[in-house]
Parts: structure tokens; sequence; C-alpha cells
């Protein structure tokens, strides 16, 4: 049987300061969600936590309830994808601060790209991710205060930089309009495919235009008619 090579894990498990707690949800949640996805059974979500050392045999229950509780609640929720041996490896070799803003941001872009190649975003919702809320209006006056030096922006600059150095972010700013960001396309394949994409959509529009005025242009010559 094979490990969880990929942990898709709700973002929410981020309001969690501890990223070893996070890996160890994440890995509960993920292998609860394994054993239903594959139609299986119990002894499954067994074998999986045991394989990633979880737990001794006496604490399987509690373990398996704690997991059926936190899929429940999180099933919906908006997820990160995080290949758990990158997990491992940052948490064995991080000289981070205590908050750990570069994973935390590192799974946040995750979140927002999901399953597409790339995405708009812009810092905010970068933020608000990093610490396990889908808004930034959810964070809590208490929160901002919190973290507030990370908001500043050299301290935003120097948290893309290490996305792009570190973990291999493209990103093409837009500064006030926002940020493209793909984690599969090169920084100058991400400006190509912008720039694509803008030119379609004003071909689309265009067109969209020409049958609105078809469409107007009939309509006047109906009423020129009916009103002769």
């Amino acid at each position: 049987m094979k490990g969880l090579q990929y942990l898709n894990f709700p973002v929410s498990f981020l309001k969690t300061v501890d990223l070893t707690v996070v890996l160890e949800e994440a890995l509960l949640f993920c292998s609860y969600e394994t054993m239903k996805r594959v139609k299986s059974d119990r002894a499954h979500f067994y074998d999986l936590i045991e394989m990633h050392g979880l737990v001794e045999t006496e604490l399987k229950y509690d373990l398996y309830s704690k997991a059926k509780d936190l899929y429940d609640a999180n099933v919906k929720s908006v997820r990160c994808g995080v290949n758990h041996i990158a997990f491992i490896n940052y948490l064995n070799t991080s000289n981070d601060n205590l908050l750990n803003i570069e994973f935390r941001a590192y799974c946040a872009t995750k979140a927002i790209i999901g399953k597409k190649v790339y995405m708009k975003t812009n810092f905010k919702e970068i933020f608000s991710l990093m610490f396990g809320y889908k808004s930034y209006c959810d964070l809590s006056e208490k929160t901002l205060l919190k973290i507030s030096s990370f908001e500043k922006a050299r301290a935003k600059r120097k948290i893309l930089e290490r996305l792009e150095v570190k973990w291999h972010l493209s990103i093409y700013s837009l500064h006030s309009r926002g940020m493209y960001i793909s984690y599969k396309f090169s920084p100058v394949e991400l400006i190509v495919e912008v720039k694509k994409s803008k030119m379609v959509s004003k071909i689309k529009q265009k067109i969209n235009e020409k049958k609105a005025d078809a469409i107007l242009l009939k309509f006047m010559d109906e009423i020129d008619v009916s009103s002769g």
C-alpha cells in the first residue's frame, strides 16, 4: 500500500500556529478521505495513519473519531495541495519565525490556483489564506494587529521573492490591479498566457458588441416598418 504523497487539506487548518499540528490534521483528514474515496473500511484508515507514524495501536479509535470530525466539518472547505515530503522537509529545515510565513504563503497560493494553471490574485487574498481565512474581512482586529508587520510593502516583497526563489512561483504583477501567479508556467510563459487571454477576451467583447449592434439595428428597422 502506498502512503499519502500529496496532501489536499482545508486551508482553515492553518489557523493553528504549530505546523506540526497542521500536518497531523492534514494526514488524518486525507487518510479518512482516501478511505471514503476508494470505498474501503476503517482498517484501511488505520493502515494509512500507522504508515505515517501517527499513532500507537491503543489510540486508533480516538484518531478515527477525530479524522471523521475533521472531514465532516471541512469537506467542502477551500483546499491547498502540498506534497507530503515537501511539508516534512520544510519542518525539518526551516529557520523561519514562529508563524512560518513562507510556508503559509506557499499553501495560500496553492489554494488560490487550485486545479488551474494560473490565477489572478492580490496580497490580501494570499494574506487571509495564510492564516486559514477565506476572506480578509474575516480576520479579527486582534489577529491583524499581531501580524500587521507582514503587511508592510517590504515584507510583502520578501514573502513573494521567497516563493519565487524557493518554491518556483511565477508572478506577473500588475501592481495596484493585482498579480497573476502560477507554479506550472515559467515567468515568460505566464506573461504570454495572460496577454493571450486578454486578447481573446477583447476579441470576444468586440464580437458581442457587433452582435448587439446588429440586434439593435434590426430592432430599429422593425420599428420603422411598423410605424410606416
